[in-house]
């Protein structure tokens, strides 16, 4: 009896951090994902200096199964930023903490790659002149380390962004390659077309082809939490099933 109360209590509470149910806690499903996966829960350092920045509109930032917070709670580079991106200059170019070395902790922070030689910004989107990140890579021969830029919503409301954003346009963009499957979105979230990934699935792979193989953990994390929407589904339709047998049965009795 004691233990069915904490799961009704775990159901009706929130974590404010990824405002979820307690029982659907992205923040605690990263972690348990991190300790079976690495025996830590340390998130993904990654390599070469390597951050991503997530712009998320509002609307994506309401949305339950948002995959942004699978990235940030794996991903120890990576910050997520909300701000209404309906209007143009609605959003400032994001600034980052950037160590001043390895051997401090002091930080200072800067406006996309200005005031800080050794970034370079860049923007993870299919525009007309993007370039894989192996070429990429292979043009950055002043070895900058990369800020990259994502943009957290629909499709057609993140192709909005990128026109409505000045400064998006100004970055050099870089697209994804080798999409093999479709994103595990699909069973619950209709896809525009199918190479159409999540924001955790395109940051993963994004990641992987910087040469961070463990990024694959984002996409355990977003299988996971798919797995578990689906079984909460399953769960809420034998309750509302079960609800619907007792009325029945009550007012058979009387």
């Amino acid at each position: 009896m004691h233990v069915r109360e904490e799961e009704k209590e775990e159901h009706r509470t929130m974590c404010y951090s990824c405002f979820r149910r307690e029982n659907l806690c992205i923040c605690k499903l990263c972690e348990r994902v991190l300790l079976e996966k690495t025996r830590s829960k340390e998130k993904l350092v990654l390599k070469d200096g390597l951050h991503v920045s997530i712009l998320q509109d509002r609307d994506e930032f309401r949305r339950k199964l948002g995959s942004a917070h699978i990235a940030r709670n794996i991903v120890e580079n990576c910050d997520v930023v909300w701000r209404d991106c309906s209007w143009p200059n609605a959003l400032t170019v994001p600034k980052l903490e950037v160590p001043v070395s390895a051997s401090t902790a002091v930080t200072e922070e800067f406006d996309g790659d200005e005031g800080h030689e050794e970034y370079e910004m860049v923007v993870l989107w299919p525009s007309e002149d993007a370039i894989s990140i192996k070429e990429y890579k292979n043009r950055n021969l002043n070895k900058k380390k990369t800020h990259m830029v994502v943009l957290d919503s629909t499709w057609y409301k993140a192709r909005r962004m990128y026109n409505r954003i000045p400064w998006l346009k100004d970055l050099p963009s870089i697209s994804l390659q080798n999409i093999e499957n479709e994103s595990m979105y699909k069973p619950i979230r209709k896809q525009p077309f199918r190479d159409a990934l999540s924001t955790a699935e395109s940051i993963a792979l994004a990641l992987k082809e910087f040469g961070n193989e463990d990024a694959e953990l984002v996409n355990i994390a977003f299988s996971e939490m798919i797995r578990e929407q689906l079984e909460e589904e399953k769960r809420h339709d034998r309750d509302v099933r079960s609800r619907a047998v007792r009325a029945r049965e009550r007012r058979n009795v009387v």
